[in-house]
């Protein structure tokens, strides 16, 4: 009786990685079936939908709209330290420091704290900063009898719905403030 097995001559094949992987060999596909061409068309395509969705999106318009976001909650934030400081001292913070009769002084620089009254009590405990320069404050301007103030921000988007209507010169009822330059819009609160 015979079966398979029996008189066969086992062949070993030597077994090449390189030529597996590399596709030297009978059929010149690589090890997942694909010919280097198809590969590269492939590649080729991606690299063109990757290039067109990263235009798309825009990563440098998406960080323009945050800091705007930024500067106008902090402006949002400064508002309601201001309008407490006026609810308990009668006026807004004075600008500059040495003006009679000042009661409580808006800091030039951020970072440092918005205080007033006698004794001092501390209505912000760090006036924030731009949020591309941390040395830049943001612009706050009352009048002489401290019952009107401007403060403003320049937003790198110059499509904001909520830039001022004039750029260069924001009246703030009765209160001048310079614009902002280098393609830049303003963006101005006031007191209600």
């Amino acid at each position: 009786m015979h079966t398979n097995f029996m008189g066969k001559e086992k062949v070993f094949r030597r077994n090449n990685s390189f030529r597996t992987l590399f596709s030297v060999g009978r059929n010149y596909k690589s090890l997942l079936g694909f010919s280097l061409i198809e590969l590269l068309v492939v590649m080729g395509v991606v690299g063109v939908l990757a290039g067109f969705l990263v235009t798309l999106i825009n990563p440098a318009a998406q960080l323009r709209r945050a800091r705007d976001t930024q500067r106008k909650s902090d402006l949002s934030r400064i508002q309601s330290a201001i309008e407490i400081f006026r609810a308990d001292l009668s006026a807004y913070p004075c600008v500059p420091p040495g003006s009679p009769g000042c009661a409580g002084v808006f800091p030039a620089g951020c970072g440092l704290s918005l205080t007033g009254g006698v004794p001092p009590s501390t209505y912000m405990s760090q006036v924030p900063c731009d949020p591309l320069s941390p040395t830049t404050p943001y612009i706050y301007t009352t009048n002489v009898s401290r019952s009107l103030y401007c403060l403003r921000a320049c937003l790198q988007n110059t499509n904001d719905t909520g830039k001022d209507s004039i750029n260069n010169f924001t009246p703030c009822q009765g209160v001048a403030i310079a614009g902002c330059s280098g393609g830049k819009v303003s963006y101005t609160v006031q007191n209600p």
